[in-house]
């Protein structure tokens, strides 16, 4: 199976060109945006569904559609199903522009019409995209996907406190929308106790035109780009910024931004500047400069007649309604605490059963759990326990076992014993670094979480460890790290610093069942939890409690 891991190397098997064009485009999409996959979400959607396109046509069996469906691929071994061709014209269409619903019972357009959308339906470009649309885009990114009670919780409210806000209102463009999807998604939580999960799933017509309305605003190219470039602040890896250059020269040769886009010359400026650190230099943004940068991706940019829109951005105002003055600008890194956010964040979830208990309520920003302790303790098959429970709650985990050969049986043996059946689709395994560290950070943009057993096995500095963290804020980090035979951290106990919790895990006594886990730090919940590895169940005073 291709995945953003391996596309650079399983990608050489295919030609390209004999892909339907659809999927030729997504190759083309995928190149120009992997370097932001884990910073956009948009992005991470269209590239996951790409992938997942890709992958059901190379495995599509040979059907029985006539040759002159699709006169192009005639030469072609084998070509879509009739469901995987519809899926890859969606695709397509998420990729280009907006997709249309069709009234139900519709047939298809005849063959005659052209596939690619009228030109009335392009979307409109705006510097930033109006809040009813992200959220419809946050709830197309739910579809068919296991949410707990908390996630959707967490959703209705920070919904709640957009309309409270008059971010959206009842004359906001898509306001239909936004009640059926907060309506649906009232019910269902009030259906649910807590702890509970389900599948969401959205009917396809209503997918459809969700997905229209998502379509309906773009952002300007050059603001994607801008974004990318801020992200490379200090950047010394020449490949991101190749990766950005090529993004760049493809935007303004292909027209996508011209002399009329309001950020042309920012893009040229960018442009040079790319192509001074690409010969051996680090992406340098003056201070200046970055503000300025910064200043257009927090501007709305949109035109008056959005409603809801009309309120950002208003200064705020001291008691007697003047407008505070702001800080100076060498102290423009603060924020005042009355402006922070008032809601639980998105990125706050617990995991299932004790180990949840354990841990408490975790959440997904620069979360990184270390994991020290005696030889022979359990770190190893604590970590499959762990990637079981993320697994669980529909993450993928990437695990390198370099301490592990993963055709070793006892790989097999432990993947019986702590990880279940349904979860092992989530679960991913290599025993390899072709790249070396390039290939932590390739997989820190693939998967959701990354377990490496163990740390002293990459041979590389400890400080690389807080890098990992800040580089990838989404992914989530589990870390063995062995110790001397004087009982300290190989390497030096940084990382057990920078982490968000820190495991020991104790051996007990010779009987393996007696060992256990616990979290001497924890930024999240308590400490002194004792998890016994053996049973995976809480164990002492706190066995008895919910």
């Amino acid at each position: 199976m291709i995945s953003i891991a391996n596309y650079s190397h399983s990608i050489k098997s295919v030609d390209i060109n004999s892909l339907p064009q659809a999927l030729q485009e997504g190759h083309q999409f995928f190149i120009e945006a992997e370097s932001v996959y884990d910073q956009d979400e948009s992005i991470k959607e269209t590239i996951d569904i790409y992938l997942q396109k890709l992958n059901e046509y190379l495995g599509a069996k040979e059907s029985n559609v006539k040759a002159d469906s699709e006169p192009k691929e005639a030469k072609s071994k084998s070509s879509f199903p009739p469901k995987a061709k519809n899926e890859a014209n969606s695709a397509k269409a998420k990729i280009k522009a907006p997709l249309k619903s069709r009234a139900p019972g519709k047939k298809a357009a005849p063959k005659s019409k052209p596939a690619e959308p009228v030109s009335k339906s392009q979307p409109k470009l705006v510097a930033s995209q109006s809040k009813d649309v992200l959220f419809i885009k946050r709830f197309i990114n739910m579809h068919n996907k296991v949410k707990s009670r908390h996630q959707i919780n967490l959703f209705i409210k920070a919904l709640q406190k957009a309309i409270v806000g008059r971010e959206i209102r009842k004359t906001s463009k898509h306001a239909g929308h936004i009640k059926e999807i907060q309506k649906k998604l009232c019910d269902q939580h009030n259906k649910m106790s807590d702890g509970d999960s389900v599948k969401i799933a959205i009917n396809e017509q209503w997918l459809n035109e969700l997905v229209a309305a998502a379509g309906g605003e773009k952002v300007y190219k050059s603001v994607q780009l801008i974004k990318r470039y801020i992200g490379l602040q200090g950047e010394m890896l020449i490949t991101r910024i190749e990766s950005l250059l090529k993004a760049v020269q493809a935007a303004l040769s292909k027209k996508e931004i011209t002399c009329s886009d309001p950020y042309y010359d920012k893009i040229k400026t960018i442009q040079k500047n790319l192509e001074i650190a690409k010969e051996g230099g680090k992406v340098k943004i003056e201070k200046a400069e970055l503000n300025g940068l910064e200043g257009i991706l927090n501007a709305c940019g949109c035109s008056a007649n959005l409603s809801g829109l009309e309120d950002y951005d208003l200064p705020p105002l001291t008691t007697d309604g003047k407008v505070k003055k702001k800080p100076d600008k060498d102290l423009d890194i603060f924020d005042s605490m009355d402006q922070l956010n008032s809601q639980p964040s998105d990125n706050s979830f617990r995991l299932k059963g004790d180990l949840g208990k354990m841990l408490g309520e975790l959440e997904r920003f620069e979360l990184a759990i270390t994991l020290e302790g005696d030889q022979g303790g359990g770190k190893t098959r604590f970590s499959y326990q762990l990637a079981n429970a993320f697994a669980e709650i529909g993450l993928q985990v990437a695990v390198f076992s370099l301490e592990i050969g993963r055709r070793s049986d006892l790989i097999r043996r432990m993947r019986e014993a702590y990880i279940v059946e349904v979860n092992r689709k989530n679960v991913f395994i290599t025993d390899k670094l072709p790249e070396g560290l390039e290939t932590i950070y390739k997989a820190s943009k693939a998967f959701d979480v990354v377990i490496i057993d163990s740390w002293n096995k990459l041979n590389v500095h400890s400080s690389e460890f807080d890098k990992f963290r800040k580089s990838f804020p989404n992914t989530i980090f589990i870390v063995i790290f062995q110790r001397t035979t004087q009982g300290t951290i190989r390497g030096g106990t940084a990382p057990l610093y920078d982490s968000g919790i820190n495991i020991e895990v104790v051996k007990a006594d010779e009987e393996f069942s007696n060992n256990y886990a616990v979290a001497t730090k924890n930024r999240y919940g308590e400490t002194g939890k004792k998890f016994n590895i053996s049973s995976q169940k809480l164990i002492g005073e706190y066995a008895e409690q919910e």
